[in-house]
């Protein structure tokens, strides 16, 4: 089960730049009643389980929710569920809130107002992810947010071609990494931004400008990227997108590894098939 409901990037804005906050949520998978009755917890009516029966359009099929549309109840029983018997892989993903901060907004100010949004409900400071670029304002702001008891994972854009580091002293990513992450979400349909959020429109044309290409020594130039015009909105998406995969990818590995495995058992012949229950 991951740590994690909802990823929160922020874009520290310099002297000219604006300071941008996105948080994107993560699918939770709600089982059918099929699977339910298969792992005996439909009919044991554990507490937590039993409000998947109560919405007839989910207890039958199941399928996938938005933390947005549930109950805190509700979110914990199906994040139990997962990390008991596990999830398709590759959750859809939603952008939930865009924020550009006042140009000249002090970082002790973005840090309240970080703080303010990771205990607004649906929210939780436990399971919400923070993740700060430090790549133009160095160590010394993403302390600032410690000494005000939120929990942050800097995050440092390289020009290599592999992550370093850890969540916890920080993490030096390609930019290539932070950039394609977003887009493949986007080509797979896998993440939404509502147009109902005032600064949709502003995030689609900053993610449209990202121009990948390919140099002679085969490696990847952005344009737009840091130049020029404000992308601090898109930015901040990158970041928030980026570490939900890298985060999540043994978790999304497994549970592929786990459908091949099913799918193989079925389609072998003359061979006995044993059900058991996956835990992790």
């Amino acid at each position: 089960m991951s740590d994690y409901v909802h990823f929160l990037g922020v874009d520290l804005g310099q002297s000219q730049d604006f300071t941008a906050i996105a948080l994107v949520e993560e699918g939770q998978y709600l089982p059918s009643r099929a699977a339910q009755l298969a792992a005996g917890v439909a009919s044991e009516r554990v507490d937590g389980w039993q409000w998947f029966d109560a919405d007839p359009t989910t207890a039958d099929a199941g399928g996938w929710a938005l933390p947005s549309a549930m109950t805190l109840r509700q979110l914990d029983a199906a994040r139990r569920w997962t990390a008991q018997y596990g999830r398709p892989a590759d959750p859809p993903l939603a952008v939930r809130h865009l924020e550009r901060l006042p140009l000249g907004t002090s970082y002790p100010d973005v840090v309240r107002r970080v703080k303010q949004l990771i205990s607004t409900a649906p929210l939780q400071p436990d399971t919400t992810a923070v993740l700060v670029d430090q790549t133009g304002v160095g160590r010394a702001v993403c302390d600032y947010f410690a000494l005000e008891g939120v929990r942050v994972i800097p995050v440092t854009v390289t020009g290599g071609i592999a992550v370093t580091g850890d969540a916890i002293s920080g993490l030096h990513t390609p930019k290539r990494d932070l950039v394609g992450a977003t887009q493949v979400a986007l080509q797979q349909r896998r993440l939404t931004i509502a147009r109902a959020l005032p600064d949709a429109s502003v995030l689609v044309k900053e993610l449209a400008s990202f121009k990948v290409k390919i140099t002679a020594a085969a490696n990847d130039t952005y344009g737009s990227w840091r130049e020029g015009e404000h992308d601090d909105l898109a930015f901040a998406l990158c970041l928030a997108v980026w570490f939900r995969g890298w985060f999540n990818s043994l978790l999304d590995n497994d549970a592929r590894t786990r459908e091949r495995r099913a799918s193989t058992a079925e389609h072998t012949p003359n061979r006995p098939l044993h059900r058991t229950r996956s835990r992790r």
